[in-house]
Order: structure tokens, then sequence, then C-alpha cells
């Protein structure tokens, strides 16, 4: 803590991690580009937040991030989701899987074809926690694995609204009081490197599926 001390004593990340985290803009060409939702619903002012995180892999090996965090309900969140996917133009859209989130998919998958966006693949990304919910890890532990990208500076936030609240979040974790943010963009960038690698935390037919 006195070599890289963070922005308060209970945060996971020293605050220079965040210095220079900012981007005005994505790069022109890219490997991926990916929007993951944590589809919290939203209905009163303590809710936690639906967060749509949107990741492009650069060439350089960065992680380009935009993201659309805010309190709304399973019809906004549809909405929301598919305009500002009409102007991200992902190549997949990853949404968490349990209970009534599944339902959303559905709800996504139907919206996606209706508007003509060029995604090719909605994935149903399993976030199960305890027993008989698979090897992935929990949430504190998925979102940790940001750590070494942060630290070398590979992820790069496009300011907006949206990108605020996510930083914010990032910069009180784990004791912030809401990680949605944070667990929307682990989401994206494992849901990136498993179209690009294959290489998420188990066989992808148990983690991702379509």
């Amino acid at each position: 803590f006195q070599q890289e001390p963070p922005l308060s004593l209970d945060a996971e990340w020293p605050s220079h991690y965040f210095a220079d985290i900012w981007c005005e803009d994505w790069p022109r060409d890219s490997h991926i580009t990916v929007v993951a939702l944590d589809p919290s619903l939203g209905k009163t002012n303590k809710s936690d937040y639906s967060a749509f995180v949107a990741v492009t892999k650069g060439h350089d090996g960065n992680y380009y991030v935009d993201a659309n965090i805010n309190r709304r309900d399973s019809r906004q969140i549809v909405e929301d989701g598919i305009d500002w996917m009409r102007r991200i133009k992902p190549d997949a859209f990853g949404c968490e899987a349990i209970a009534f989130q599944d339902l959303l998919c559905d709800q996504f998958e139907s919206r996606i074809h209706e508007a003509g966006l060029t995604v090719r693949d909605v994935w149903r990304i399993n976030n199960g926690e305890g027993p008989g919910s698979g090897r992935t890890p929990p949430k504190i532990t998925r979102i940790r694995s940001l750590t070494q990208l942060l630290a070398t500076g590979r992820i790069r936030i496009r300011r907006s609204p949206g990108s605020s609240l996510l930083v914010e979040q990032l910069m009180g974790f784990p004791n912030h009081k809401h990680d949605d943010g944070p667990d929307a963009l682990e989401m994206a960038i494992r849901l990136c490197e498993e179209l690009l690698h294959g290489s998420g935390y188990e066989e992808p037919e148990e983690v991702l599926t379509t």
C-alpha cells in the first residue's frame, strides 16, 4: 500500500492504474467487437444497474471499451441495448443467463433480427455460482482477472457517461456499492477471447452457449 496506494484502503487497485485509462476513440480496425450485458433490473435509485459494456480488441493487443450503464426495467434494457448496438455494431453479443436473464436473451435474439443488426450470435454466458454451477469462478475472482490488463495499461476506455460510471465502480472495487460495470467488462473480455482463441475458463459449450 505504501508503494502503490489505491484510491482508498479498501480498494483493490491503486489509483495510478486509472491515470491514463482514457482514450478519445477506438482504433479504426480491430480483431473483433463484442457487447456484454449484466442485466440487473433497476426499480429504485438504490437498485443495481443494467450494464452494457462494449469491447473491441485492437491489433495492438489492447482492449478498447465503452459502456452504457443505467437503471432500467426489462423492456427498457432491450430497447436501450438495441439502440446502443446500432451505434457500436458488434460482431457478437453476450448476456448473463441465470433465471429471468435467460428470457432477456430470447428477447434480444428476436429484436436483433428485427433491427437488422450484423450481430452474428447471441451468447448465453453462464456465470452461475455455487454447487452444480460448473467451474466458472465466483464474480469477485472473475473481476480480479482484470488486474494484469489494468496494471499494464491494456484496457483503454472511451469517454462517455456510462464509461465514467464504469471507471468509478472499478476504482471502488470490491467495496463499491455496485459492480455491474466491472462484471460486464470481464464478461466482454472473456467473450472476446473465447471467440478469438477459445481460451475461456472451461470448454466453450459449458461457459458460453448460443
